[in-house]
């Protein structure tokens, strides 16, 4: 028919060609080789802090903070703050919520900030998410501020409240860098600007990793006069390294809640999180079950046993000094002219960390042939100071169980760069919820060996505050305090009997600070009192336990004066032997401006 293809062999009809004759199949060649696999995607990299019914009425400065460690520099941040905002009781007032990164406004692309303008006298709360991406932030620790200030052109006021009764959060993703996003164009008056755009971005450090795509859209206002619509502020941001200690205002504190409280902290990203047990409230003491595992223990144990032991000794007093020291008026402390047995204690203790009990001192009257003027008090006729000075040295080397410590010690020093160290000091911050840079920076970790008999009698980690004398540092060791914030003590073995760490008055409902003195005296020596402490924590391989040598001052939330009933020692080894690691994290400054390491390399303030 007309119009119609031709079939094969045969012409076409008028206006159409005929079909080709086909030829023949081709054959199949040889399959091609498979190349390499492609490399594994990474995880993404994120962090959420949350705080519960903060109820902050700040107006103007630093609302919230979240330390982040930023793992490469031409990477963005991802930031979001979910919570609860309001300006209350004002008319004509604006106030402004923005994000910092070590304390500086994002500049690329813009900033990240939310405004809530109110011109009725109204209290009205609103869920707001904050969020946004910067880049040009360099790697490292980065600390993520939520601020709160006044809007631009708008005066002060005392309206702004945050975190109502609700659970504020910020969350924090480092996204990998991609094309570049390219700049908004400027508005006219009545006339806004087209956005910019954010490169697109994938949240992994491998290539074959599967990426998020996202896109930023931004307009920047400086909301002038004239309505006119500003660009970008900066186009360059500088590289800021540092870690998160810029304008903090509390020290991290665990809360304990209540005795037997038990709460699963992640310790290392992406693993099973650990269970932490409260012990006591006053102080907070936790315990941690297997916070090191085997391969930890192992290695620690191998580190302490060829290591240098030496004996462990907190005597500092030189022979002159105690000679000037052990006379008469230095130990008669009520100045009645008798020297009683809570005073023969008390010196005994801090001259010659002797921890006599009431049974010792009976002994050494008797000893020494005194006491007789006045039945079982030294009368001032009767205190020779040469026949004191050699019982004291008589007993201190004969009778192990009066002396404050009994033990071995070795320094257990990592190399910078050991993966045991890194996981033990990436738990140790995320247990106390300090910047990695203080764990790192504290004292030197010390392993102890208590073998029969070996026990360390009631002490404090740490050194009252005293205006006259700084904190101690590698670098100054002299006419110094030691501040020791926080404690972590490791079992590193199971301990055949005895050989608990006890806490004599751990929350003890009848302390009394006025008395306290005189009576820890006696409760001081463990060879005698083990058994009347409030807390006995029994040695399990692996198990930690952490608690706060000092309280926090209530409006600044530093460090403030030595908790009283932090008061502790190690019980006698019954049996076996007893291996642990003391380890101190040193708070050393005034505030986060002022901080500083224990190695004191250098502040760790910008």
């Amino acid at each position: 028919m007309d119009y119609r293809d031709g079939m094969e062999h045969l012409d076409g009809m008028d206006y159409r060609d005929g079909m080709a004759h086909p030829d023949p199949r081709g054959k199949w060649d040889h399959q091609g080789h498979q190349e390499k696999k492609g490399d594994a995607g990474t995880q993404r990299r994120w962090k959420q802090c949350f705080w519960n019914h903060i109820n902050s009425e700040t107006d103007n400065g630093l609302v919230l903070e979240c330390a982040f460690t930023k793992a490469a520099p031409n990477t963005y941040l991802y930031v979001v703050n979910m919570g609860n905002i309001r300006i209350a009781y004002c008319t004509n007032c604006c106030m402004r919520w923005f994000f910092t990164f070590n304390d500086i406004e994002c500049r690329a692309p813009a900033a990240i900030d939310a405004v809530v303008y109110q011109n009725s006298n109204l209290n009205i709360h609103r869920s707001a998410n904050i969020d946004g991406y910067c880049a040009g932030i360099g790697k490292g620790l980065v600390c993520v501020g939520l601020h709160v200030g006044q809007c631009h052109g708008y005066g002060s006021s005392n309206a702004a409240y945050t975190g109502w009764n609700s659970v504020s959060r910020i969350i924090i993703e480092e996204c990998c860098e991609g094309p570049p996003g390219q700049p908004g164009t400027p508005g006219t008056p009545g006339v806004p600007g087209t956005p910019g755009t954010s490169a697109y971005c994938g949240c992994g450090q491998s290539v074959a990793g599967n990426s998020r795509r996202w896109k930023q859209c931004t307009w920047v206002h400086d909301n002038t006069k004239d309505g006119r619509d500003n660009g970008q502020v900066h186009s360059h941001f500088d590289d800021v390294q540092g870690p998160c200690v810029v304008r903090r205002t509390k020290l991290p504190r665990l809360d304990p809640v209540k005795v037997g409280f038990v709460q699963q902290i992640e310790l290392i990203k992406g693993e099973l999180p650990f269970t932490v047990k409260t012990l006591s409230v006053r102080p907070p003491i936790f315990e941690i079950p297997a916070f090191l595992n085997e391969a930890e223990i192992n290695r620690v144990l191998a580190m302490a046993e060829h290591g240098r032991l030496e004996n462990s000794d907190v005597f500092h007093h030189s022979m002159d000094d105690l000679l000037s020291q052990t006379s008469f008026d230095h130990w008669d402390l009520n100045r009645d002219d008798l020297i009683n047995s809570d005073e023969v204690i008390a010196g005994m203790r801090y001259f010659w960390d002797l921890h006599f009990a009431t049974e010792d001192v009976k002994k050494m009257l008797t000893t020494l042939n005194i006491g007789k003027v006045k039945s079982g008090w030294i009368h001032r006729s009767e205190f020779v100071p040469a026949d004191i000075m050699k019982y004291m040295k008589q007993v201190g080397s004969l009778e192990p169980k009066v002396k404050g410590r009994h033990s071995n010690q070795t320094y257990i020093e990592f190399a910078a760069d050991d993966p045991i160290s890194t996981t033990l000091d990436v738990k140790k911050a995320a247990l106390t919820g300090l910047p990695i840079e203080i764990i790192k920076g504290s004292e030197t970790p010390v392993a102890v060996r208590y073998g029969p008999g070996g026990h360390y009698h009631c002490h404090y980690d740490s050194h009252p505050l005293h205006a006259e004398a700084t904190c101690c540092h590698r670098r100054s060791l002299d006419k110094c305090r030691i501040c020791r914030y926080i404690t972590i003590l490791y079992f590193l073995n199971d301990v055949a009997g005895g050989g608990q760490t006890a806490f004599p008055i751990a929350d003890s409902d009848t302390f009394n600070q006025q008395t306290w003195m005189r009576k820890s005296n006696y409760l001081s020596n463990l060879s005698a009192y083990c058994s009347k402490a409030n807390l006995r924590v029994t040695p399990k391989r692996g198990t930690a336990i952490m608690w706060y040598n000092h309280v926090t001052d209530k409006t600044s939330g530093w460090i403030s004066s030595l908790d009283l009933r932090s008061y502790h020692g190690g019980c006698d080894v019954l049996g076996g032997h007893k291996w642990i690691v003391n380890n101190w994290i040193n708070i050393i400054g005034r505030n986060w401006d002022d901080l500083r390491t224990w190695n004191d390399k250098n502040s760790i303030v910008k």
